[in-house]
């Protein structure tokens, strides 16, 4: 505390020599009127500066909590995906475990044959299109599929019927 005793003690030698105008650059230039009322203004503007400093610090405080706290959601959040996804995983293969146990998968065609390399489709991961390969081979196909041929055939026998019926309309 030496060196901060001898510099306000500097400071006392050399206010009395400051000329009268330099008054008016202390207080940061804050405040109007007499010396007093500007040190009573300058020690106002100081809290409200000094206020605003611990309200900007304790908002970035809270903002930096709110920051790891939505990180920390979105992580649990990220296990509880991979959770899932292996237990879909688990589950499909304890599935299919037991549709090879009982012997389902025996009568599929191409049975001990070395599945066809994929050339048609590079982008595809090769389970994939493996998978609905067989599948299609052994006559599965996705609901909307079947919706769309009833619809495709419906159309045509509406199409058809109206045919028939304006070639009955055109002999009489």
């Amino acid at each position: 505390g030496s060196a901060r005793e001898e510099d306000e003690e500097e400071d006392e030698q050399f206010k009395h020599m400051a000329p009268q105008h330099r008054q008016y650059l202390s207080f940061e230039g804050i405040g109007i009127g007499t010396p007093s009322q500007r040190e009573k203004q300058y020690r106002k503007f100081r809290m409200n500066r000094a206020t605003e400093q611990v309200l900007d610090y304790r908002k970035q405080k809270l903002q930096h909590e709110e920051l790891e706290n939505n990180m920390m959601v979105k992580d649990v959040q990220q296990s509880k995906k991979i959770k899932i996804t292996q237990a879909v995983e688990r589950l499909v293969e304890d599935l299919i475990q037991e549709s090879m146990a009982k012997g389902e998968f025996d009568n599929l065609s191409g049975k001990g044959k070395p599945l066809q390399k994929l050339s048609q489709y590079p982008y595809i991961d090769p389970m994939t299109h493996n998978l609905n390969r067989i599948l299609i081979e052994n006559g599965y196909q996705p609901e909307w599929i079947v919706r769309q041929k009833e619809i495709k055939q419906t159309i045509e026998k509406v199409q058809n019927d109206m045919v028939a019926f304006r070639r009955k309309l055109g002999e009489s």
